[in-house]
């Protein structure tokens, strides 16, 4: 492995350990009160005895009774992620878990980017699930925001809702241009990043309540300025999920990250290697109550 291949291995390895690390201790964003999940159980545990996937779970039709209780610990992952300074980048049903007792678990945080993080051009196209990706992203966006997750939220909203992505491009321009096809052009000058817009036939900002079933909530989360999307923190407050809401039982993290703390990127090699080690050293200690000399050979 190349070393600039093995430093960028390296600081997403100690990004995702550092977030588990002050995740809350059941990092799977549960749900307090099984009586909301009573409808939900039982099918999930029917059709998946080991649990599933979300994109498993559309599959299987098993969503209807239980798109709003799933939304809502979405939301609560994600204002979680967020408070840390987080952007999870990568968020689509195949990166979220759902268990036997309808826990759901966010998954896939080896895409993740601190909030400010410059937005790299290997990441916009080389992602595979580009039908999930904020506009902004295939709009010459500098840095990495949030907003870009509330996007993606509102799209898996979509697809709980309907039973079938809102776009199935996997190409980024088709991603676009499937995006001004459903919606039409953006307002005002949210399109100047887009150099071959004036190609397009211009169309009004439409709805979403236009083209697919939908709440205020998915249409305050797939507004084509990241500016105006719901934040999750907000999101989670909307009457669609109000009867889940409980601020008490909705952590945030202790620790937030900034951009500042990618310094440690252009480390050595060997220094990346003796971390790692001292990773793994102190992951024994704790679980087994013992302590070795952390050494590390070139």
């Amino acid at each position: 492995m190349a070393a600039s291949s093995f430093q960028a291995f390296c600081v997403c390895l100690v990004k995702s350990k550092d977030i588990q690390t002050y995740a809350p201790s059941r990092s799977r964003v549960p749900i307090s009160s099984d009586r909301w999940l009573a409808g939900c159980v039982p099918v999930i545990r029917r059709e998946f005895h080991q649990g599933m996937t979300l994109d498993q779970c559309l599959a299987s039709s098993t969503l209807q009774q239980c798109a709003r209780v799933f939304f809502y610990q979405l939301l609560r992952g994600l204002k979680y992620l967020h408070s840390a300074n987080i952007v999870h980048c990568d968020l689509k049903p195949s990166s979220i878990l759902i268990t036997r007792g309808c826990d759901l678990q966010i998954t896939g945080l080896d895409h993740s980017r601190i909030h400010g993080e410059r937005v790299t051009i290997d990441h916009v196209y080389d992602n595979a699930n580009q039908c999930y990706q904020a506009p902004e992203l295939m709009l010459d966006a500098q840095t990495y925001h949030p907003a870009m997750d509330m996007w993606a939220a509102g799209c898996v909203l979509a697809e709980m809702i309907n039973g079938c992505p809102l776009f199935s491009e996997e190409r980024c321009t088709n991603q676009l241009y499937a995006i001004i096809k459903l919606f039409g052009y953006a307002p005002g000058d949210l399109m100047d990043g887009l150099s071959s817009g004036n190609s397009l036939p211009a169309r009004d900002w439409k709805p979403l309540r236009k083209h697919i079933s939908t709440s205020d909530n998915e249409e305050q989360l797939l507004d084509f300025d990241p500016s105006i999307r719901y934040p999750a923190a907000q999101a989670i407050e909307h009457v669609y999920v109000s009867l889940y809401h409980d601020l008490a039982d909705e952590l945030t993290s202790d620790k937030t990250w900034s951009v500042a703390d990618l310094d440690y990127a252009e480390w050595p090699v060997n220094d990346w290697k003796t971390l790692i080690l001292s990773e793994i050293v102190d992951h024994h200690e704790l679980r087994n109550g013992y302590q070795q000399p952390v050494e590390c050979s070139n």
